[in-house]
């Protein structure tokens, strides 16, 4: 399935981007954000795990997670990019449900195939794809063409994606230091520093804030 002119667009703009991925750039934006709205985005997080861990006890309930990832990355974003944000936006993502739930079973096979064909295979898709629900979180793209959109973006900087990623895994395992009451804390500003990096790669320059 080809990209159309719109979405080969947004891939050019991302392949283009100046350190897209860049560390210590998307922690200063990271934040940045988490100055601005530091009490809604630690409430909205606790919130919205307690109502995760409460979906998946139940097959129906996980079905319903990937909607709920996308009220969020669209919070996420709205952080960043110093946007007027409350906690019920965390739950906005329900207008997705269709392809957000197409997404997560296309996306969980391809990996499971992928971690089955020798593990690298999967390790690449894992890392390539991490934006695609991001994508399809802000731009309402088809699931597939999100992924393919972020599988291509991701590709050209693959190296400096997955060290921002360990980077923000390890910031995120910090909150286990304050009796775990800080990942509260840590885990919002670890997925903040992945939104702060999709905004770097795609967002255009006038667009993009505090980065």
């Amino acid at each position: 399935m080809s990209l159309n002119f719109e979405q080969t667009e947004l891939v050019n703009r991302g392949i283009n981007a100046q350190n897209p991925f860049d560390i210590g750039l998307c922690f200063n934006a990271a934040l940045e954000a988490m100055k601005n709205n530091f009490w809604t985005i630690v409430i909205g997080y606790l919130i919205w795990i307690v109502a995760v861990i409460i979906l998946e006890l139940t097959w129906v309930g996980i079905l319903l997670v990937p909607a709920m990832a996308i009220g969020m990355f669209r919070f996420n974003l709205s952080c960043i990019r110093n946007q007027s944000v409350t906690i019920s936006d965390i739950f906005r993502g329900f207008d997705l449900f269709g392809p957000s739930l197409a997404w997560l079973f296309v996306h969980t096979l391809l990996i499971i195939l992928g971690y089955c064909l020798c593990i690298l295979p999967g390790i690449y898709l894992s890392i390539a794809w991490v934006f695609s629900l991001m994508v399809l979180a802000d731009k309402k793209y088809g699931f597939w063409e999100s992924m393919e959109i972020s599988r291509q973006v991701v590709t050209a900087n693959w190296g400096w994606m997955l060290l921002l990623i360990l980077v923000s895994a390890v910031i995120a395992v910090l909150g286990v230091l304050g009796c775990f009451i800080g990942l509260f804390i840590t885990i919002p500003f670890s997925y903040l520093m992945l939104a702060a990096a999709y905004t770097r790669a795609f967002d255009s320059q006038d667009a993009t804030v505090n980065i």
